[in-house]
């Protein structure tokens, strides 16, 4: 992949094959199938998904000439203008859904955040002024390795400047990873009480921490995605099943 067709990919959200072949089309005019396979290098059966997921998108049209089919590329002047027209259309659908999913007469909102960043993002506004009070969590011992351990540290500064409290139930052996076993030695200076639970016994990979107003659940592993639900009732049941867990092992 070159570097025009890496800058494609990542400023309009395609597939590095769906790039090399808009590309392709760019270069070459007009073409068939096999001659975009031909031109990208890549197989007959390998190219039929990207440049029907390119048809979809309205980056390539499909055109019947005769027994041939051609796939035209859209002129890269009417990118701006074509994904203009795109960012209208997400932002009327973001508002719709939002809509569908808060309910401000049970004072409730709900936000869906996407990928690594979207969970960093609903963690520094769970950490906002807007959430109240101090913290409850579960977490597993691994999280921070897929979150990443200076955000971490991020967050820590964002709790202690406002002087709050994290009570934390850990899954996992967190003396295993070493970010984490230097964490457990602060937990007085950073204002955290931590109880260990076995992975084998409850095994826990997605994490759920709450404030007295607003929940955070997320999953970092498989397609990672962070839940962000603001809403007392909801907190304070979570926070009541986090009281349970923690004093019956807080005290073993």
């Amino acid at each position: 992949m070159d570097e025009t067709s890496r800058m494609l990919r990542d400023a309009v959200g395609i597939s590095s094959h769906e790039a090399d072949i808009y590309l392709a089309a760019l270069h070459s005019g007009p073409a068939t199938l096999t001659e975009l396979a031909r031109a990208t290098k890549l197989s007959r059966t390998i190219v039929g998904r990207p440049i029907s997921n390119l048809v979809d998108g309205g980056l390539l049209t499909k055109k019947v000439v005769g027994k041939r089919v051609f796939y035209h590329p859209l002129n890269p002047q009417e990118l701006v203008s074509f994904f203009a027209k795109k960012k209208e259309m997400v932002a009327h659908v973001a508002q719709l859904l939002h809509q569908q999913i808060s309910a401000h007469e049970q004072d409730l909102q709900v936000r869906w955040f996407s990928g690594i960043s979207g969970i960093q993002n609903a963690f520094r506004e769970f950490f906002s002024k807007r959430s109240t009070g101090d913290f409850r969590h579960f977490e597993n011992a691994d999280t921070y390795n897929y979150v990443g351990e200076k955000f971490a540290e991020e967050l820590m500064g964002l709790r202690l400047k406002t002087n709050r409290s994290n009570k934390v139930i850990v899954v996992g052996n967190p003396k295993q990873e070493e970010w984490y076993k230097k964490q457990l030695e602060k937990d007085k200076e950073q204002l955290r009480e931590t109880v260990v639970l076995s992975e084998e016994l409850y095994p826990f990979d997605a994490n759920i921490a709450a404030s007295e107003n607003m929940v955070l659940i997320f999953e970092y592993k498989l397609k990672p995605f962070g839940l962000l639900i603001e809403n007392r009732l909801v907190a304070e049941s979570i926070r009541s099943i986090h009281k349970m867990v923690w004093e019956r092992y807080r005290q073993t």
